[in-house]
């Protein structure tokens, strides 16, 4: 059944995604706007952490602010604990303060070689 005119709503600007994205607050709130600073972390992990951490390392998850990092064994593990505030400060350097809240880190259940591709 149609509306009858006098019930029509009109908008008077369209907009675009994007757009209908920012205004929202909650979406903001949910981090719906920031997956591509994800996809960038991803992607500069090696810049990040330096090349010998990268090749020990994979983040795997990002969720809330906490980053995920799957480590290729326990003595690598124990070492990253250790190093933990420094990559945290990277992180802050290279994609601004609280973005980045927290680094998980946990020993891989699997060889690293075999996703790394050595």
């Amino acid at each position: 059944m149609p509306f009858p005119e006098s019930q029509k709503r009109r908008y008077k600007k369209t907009v675009s995604m994007a757009e209908a994205l920012d205004m929202s607050p909650l979406l903001k709130r949910l981090g719906v706007r920031d997956g591509d600073k994800q996809m960038e972390l991803y992607r500069r992990w090696n810049q990040v952490v330096g090349e010998g951490v990268a090749r020990n390392t994979q983040p795997v998850r990002f969720s809330k602010g906490i980053l995920s990092v799957t480590v290729s064994s326990a003595a690598w593990l124990h070492n990253l604990t250790m190093m933990k505030p420094q990559i945290l400060a990277n992180l802050a350097r290279e994609f601004g303060e609280g973005f980045v809240k927290d680094v998980r880190l946990r020993a891989a259940d699997f060889d690293m070689r075999q996703l790394k591709g050595d």
